[in-house]
């Protein structure tokens, strides 16, 4: 300790003094054993061979023992030179949080007594104090004893310095042992300034060692981590190591600092926090992950100015430093960004190697990674008894408190939510607990809020608490009402009520295709990706006396749906999969999502209402939403559904008007609908009959205005007549009044005309009309493959010098 700057010596130096002192012949033997030891080189894992307390030993066997300990008081006397700044920092470090100053030292001078800025208690053995009691341990504990003032001669009853001496102090009398045992009970203790071979550190810790838990002693040591512990393991101390001593010394020193002012210190590194974390050290984040560790530093993080940016959540959170590289998250350069170098700190185990055989697998969390979101040991919490929560994830959702210190850093996050990554973080959350949730909302209670970022927000949050019905990634409260309902002998108000609270679609979120936006600029719409979130929905026999309610509640829901994905997107998106099956194609043929499930469930119900009480039928159809894409295929099947009296339970008006409100996809999606009625000879009641239904909708319900004459509607209408089999006459007919010329061939989608060919020999009269009516002027616009159609068709007789086909023959040749 004494050699840092104070210039005072090694013990092999002392030894060498003192025997310079006495005049100790070089053929002595305690000379000739100081110049093995000096020379003998350590052996890795051992230390030195020969113990220096072993010559001190030697020259009492030569000298009297009071001359020997006054040529150590001499030797150890620091020149007038002696810089005690090292001292000094380490009695700012020996402070508890109490104030008093707690240090033991084995060395023999007064180097703290003279650094220290008051005078402190001067406690010397072989009488100490107990350390279990708190005000009986305070100041300087010289366990080995110490020097006088003159450095002339020793100032204490017992002066450990020979193998005697040590023998007595923790064998044979032990009371250094004692102190010692008792001291390690209560306080951690680190070792500064020794080495593992050191006299003192062998006698104490083979004294102590049975008597104490492996992580009560540290010790600092030069090497590598794997040397420093090879060391020190056998000892039962933790090493810390360090690779020069100016660097120990360097970093004690800022340690010391803190522990002068700490409030000042906070400050000073929660200055650093204001800056993004990708433009620090991994050191420097460290020091700020240490700083919100603790209930005082998290205030000062808050309190920082300019506020700590929102990017200090990928520290926070272990998920995102550890997080495996995209090629797709690049920095302005080109060059992929690893989360790792962006947020790691200091302290944290290096991510696993990529898998050659899978390098965009993802990395392995380490255990016990660090976490500013959960609890930590040292956070207090206002009541004992309930359990601890993290700020986010399975815990957070019962919810279980939050430490002081959480409370602190969700007031922060609540400040930085206007961030992308803010948002980004929250997306990629299960959970969020109710105080981070209620922190983020005050935050938009202002009149000055940005709306649209309130509104992300709410739905946001929202989004996250409804994840509460949600177990393992699916959904089971709908499953829980209906078998509830069933066991109580039936269906209620209140589960009714229940049934539709549980399914009723919800707004979903999730982080967007960027991994981890380091970019501030970036936009919520950039970090964000939202969906409709269709609850998964169990069996349901519902008794016919609650068919109305049960139809009331899903058509509610369908409204919500309808309004939610309008939200999203500038027309609502719902791939329904038709509502009749075709020529016993499977009914899921067509690319569904869960709305469709959905629709399909109401208008299942509107048929069994239609069963059971007609009129009431009629009044929940006409409540049906109108105007919306794809909603158009439930009105479809509910217009061909007759009510008692043979009335069609929608009017034709009434899906008219629905057709010219809807966009041009709906009413493709009607007509592709439509081309799949079929006859049904099996079904029970029969099934409405398919052609009389198709030219009923053809005269009375397609609308005859120019808009909506698009080249998917033409198609359809097209692959309607054409495909109609034995009613292909009959169904061009009625549907050649409603076709028109397409300008181009790109939404005509005539490729199922190619899989009809063998059909063309049969209809051949309105294969042509129906070309002839739809197809562009110019041949290079027509779909691939039509030109062969229209080349076979020139090679039927009945069909020569028709001027239809002679048209179509000259805008081939390009005449």
């Amino acid at each position: 300790m004494s050699l840092h700057q104070a210039g005072g010596p090694t013990f092999p130096q002392l030894a060498q003094r003192v025997i310079t002192e006495l005049g100790v012949a070089s053929e002595s033997t305690a000379a000739q054993v100081l110049d093995i030891a000096q020379n003998l080189p350590a052996i890795d894992g051992v230390g030195s061979v020969v113990a220096t307390d072993q010559i001190f030993g030697l020259l009492e066997r030569d000298f009297p023992v009071q001359n020997v300990r006054r040529a150590v008081s001499k030797a150890v006397k620091p020149p007038e030179t002696a810089i005690l700044d090292a001292h000094r920092s380490l009695l700012d470090l020996s402070r508890g949080p109490d104030g008093v100053t707690r240090l033991v030292t084995t060395n023999f001078d007064l180097l703290f007594e003279a650094a220290a800025s008051t005078p402190l208690d001067c406690l010397v053995p072989p009488l100490f104090p107990n350390p279990s009691k708190g005000a009986g341990f305070r100041g300087i504990v010289h366990l080995h004893g110490k020097v006088n003032d003159a450095y002339d001669d020793i100032d204490s009853e017992e002066f450990v310095l020979s193998s005697a001496d040590f023998g007595r102090a923790y064998l044979s009398d032990g009371w250094a042992t004692r102190f010692m045992q008792a001291l390690i009970e209560r306080f951690r203790i680190v070792f500064v300034g020794y080495s593992a071979d050191d006299p003192p550190l062998k006698y104490l810790l083979e004294a102590l060692r049975p008597n104490y838990a492996g992580d009560r002693l540290y010790a600092f040591q030069s090497g590598t981590a794997k040397a420093a512990s090879t060391l020190w393991m056998q000892k039962g101390v933790t090493a810390i190591p360090f690779d020069r001593f100016d660097q120990l010394w360097s970093t004690i020193t800022l340690w010391a600092k803190r522990a002068r002012d700490p409030e000042a210190w906070h400050n000073s590194i929660a200055e650093l926090a204001s800056q993004p974390p990708g433009s620090l050290n991994p050191f420097e984040r460290g020091q700020i992950a240490q700083l919100v560790s603790s209930q005082v530093g998290a205030r000062a993080f808050l309190a920082a100015k300019p506020t700590p940016p929102a990017q200090w959540l990928g520290v926070f959170d272990p998920a995102i430093r550890y997080a495996t590289p995209r090629d797709r998250l690049i920095d302005p350069k080109g060059t992929a960004i690893d989360p790792f170098a962006q947020f790691g700190l200091d302290s944290d185990l290096l991510p696993s190697p990529s898998n050659p055989q899978n390098p965009r697998s993802d990395r392995a969390l380490p255990d016990g990674a660090w976490s500013a979101l959960e609890p930590l040991p040292t956070d207090t919490y206002p009541n004992s008894s309930i359990p601890r929560s993290s700020m986010r994830g399975g815990s957070a959702q019962d919810p279980h408190q939050l430490s002081s210190r959480q409370f602190i850093l969700s007031n922060w996050l609540g400040g930085v939510a206007e961030q992308p990554f803010a948002m980004w973080w929250a997306a990629g959350q299960h959970h969020l607990h109710p105080a981070l949730s209620e922190a983020i909302e005050r935050t938009f209670e202002t009149p000055t809020a940005d709306a649209a970022l309130r509104q992300t927000w709410r739905d946001l949050v929202d989004a996250k608490r409804k994840n509460n019905l949600r177990y393992g990634g699916h959904d089971l409260a709908a499953y829980g009402v209906v078998s509830s309902a069933t066991a109580s002998g039936g269906w209620s108000e209140w589960y009714m009520q229940r049934l539709f609270e549980a399914t009723e679609p919800r707004l979903a979120v999730r982080r967007s295709w960027t991994d981890v936006p380091v970019d501030p600029t970036a936009s919520s719409d950039n970090v964000l990706s939202w969906e409709v979130h269709y609850p998964t929905y169990p069996e349901v026999e519902v008794p016919d006396e609650w068919l109305r309610r049960y139809v009331e509640g899903l058509r509610s829901n369908l409204t919500l749906a309808v309004a939610l994905e309008t939200r999203l997107r500038s027309e609502p998106y719902f791939m329904l999969r038709p509502f009749e099956s075709a020529n016993g194609d499977d009914e899921h043929d067509f690319g569904i999502n869960h709305a469709s499930d959905f629709a399909h469930r109401l208008v299942d119900a509107l048929r069994r209402l239609i069963a059971h009480d007609p009129q009431a039928a009629s009044v929940e159809d006409r409540a049906l939403p109108r105007g919306y894409r794809r909603i158009v295929g439930i009105l479809l099947s509910a217009w061909r559904q007759h009510d008692d009296s043979g009335s069609r339970l929608l009017s034709s008006e009434d899906l008219k008007a629905a057709l010219m409100t809807a966009s041009d996809a709906d009413r493709v999606m009607a007509l592709n609908q439509l081309m799949r009625w079929n006859e049904d000879a099996t079904a029970d009641p029969p099934a409405p009959n398919p052609l009389a239904d198709k030219l009923a909708f053809l005269e009375e319900v397609w609308p005859r205005q120019s808009f909506v004459r698009s080249g998917g509607a033409m198609s359809a209408l097209a692959q309607i007549a054409l495909t109609g089999g034995e009613h292909v006459s009959i169904l061009t007919e009625a549907i050649l009044p409603l076709l028109t010329r397409v300008a181009n061939a790109a939404p005509l989608g005539l490729w199922w005309m190619r899989s009809q060919d063998e059909t063309v020999a049969v209809n051949p009269e309105e294969y042509l009309a129906v070309m002839s009516a739809i197809l562009p002027v110019r041949a290079g616009d027509w779909p691939y493959g039509v030109q062969q159609l229209v080349e076979k068709l020139a090679r039927i007789a009945d069909l020569k010098g028709d001027p239809r086909l002679v048209e179509l023959q000259r805008r081939i040749a390009g005449i």
